[in-house]
């Protein structure tokens, strides 16, 4: 998708802000170390101006910032998901309730995410993040995470401005298969050989999206996939027997609707319609582990 003029200044805003404050540094840090005074640092992160090549490349260099972060509109350095309670994550300092055992990328919850942008509009976005206490820019760094009560909220306040439907989950999963909720894994995805094989490249990269739960490959054949998923951290299992039998049977309807959607993606060597995936999971056991079957219809 092309962009214009102020969608790229909005995006390069978004990504320099959010890779300074990854990196612990002030606007007069950065501006120091570019050479100029602190307004210009500030009038970027604004979205108002837009970075010389120079100090584009330079911000790139101190900032780690990845060389693709403007095509993608993320930064995304793609590392593997680490359980933590810190109150700071990536630099910004999180509400309370949101800081015990995140274990959710934000790339998780692009479609979420998405959705509300693309179908809502940017006000309710803003609104409902604000609502949160959650700043946009946070959601810029795909490698930051939240928990399960961020989640959880994020549908409750979801619900207040749109009554959640069928046809408002099928919103949602939409973006599952797009690539603009993956980030830079999308890339690999598109490399994919066949659904299968597209499928097992998602699982195989599961921790980059979120520690919820592990996934095990058990069983692979060209119309079958087996593994299992289960949750490993006690405080995870506290978590999620917290939540209730109708809010844990959401989280896990939507890890199955998010597959199905997920197997419908375009990698580049598509050369037919693709096939329905039927995802058939067991009930979660006292060991909180399921048994899930991807299978071709």
């Amino acid at each position: 998708m092309s962009r214009n003029y102020d969608q790229l200044l909005n995006i390069t805003a978004g990504i320099v802000e959010t890779a300074r404050k990854n990196s612990n540094m002030t606007q007069k840090e950065l501006a120091d170390h570019l050479g100029v005074i602190q307004s210009t640092v500030s009038r970027i992160e604004m979205g108002s101006l837009s970075p010389t090549l120079f100090h584009w490349m330079e911000m790139c260099k101190l900032l780690n910032i990845p060389h693709d972060a403007i095509s993608i509109g993320y930064l995304d350095r793609c590392t593997f998901t680490k359980i933590n309670s810190n109150r700071v994550e990536g630099g910004y300092t999180l509400p309370k309730p949101y800081r015990d055992n995140k274990c959710i990328k934000v790339r998780w919850i692009l479609p979420f995410l998405n959705y509300i942008q693309n179908e809502l509009g940017e006000k309710v976005y803003h609104s409902i993040l604000t609502e949160l206490k959650m700043k946009p820019t946070f959601f810029v760094n795909l490698d930051n995470q939240v928990n399960v009560p961020f989640i959880n909220d994020l549908t409750t306040v979801l619900g207040d401005h749109q009554k959640i439907t069928i046809k408002t989950k099928s919103g949602i999963m939409k973006y599952a298969l797009m690539g603009s909720s993956h980030g830079a894994l999308a890339t690999t995805y598109r490399n994919a050989n066949n659904q299968m094989d597209l499928i097992e490249r998602f699982l195989s990269n599961s921790s980059k999206y979120q520690k919820l739960f592990t996934l095990e490959i058990e069983k692979v054949t060209p119309e079958q996939i087996k593994f299992y998923a289960r949750v490993e951290e006690a405080p995870l299992k506290m978590v999620i027997d917290g939540l209730g039998r109708e809010k844990d049977s959401f989280l896990w309807n939507f890890f199955e609707h998010f597959l199905q959607q997920f197997s419908l993606f375009e990698y580049k060597h598509r050369l037919e319609k693709p096939k329905e995936i039927i995802v058939n999971s067991t009930e979660r056991d006292q060991n909180f582990q399921r048994l899930v079957t991807l299978s071709i219809a």
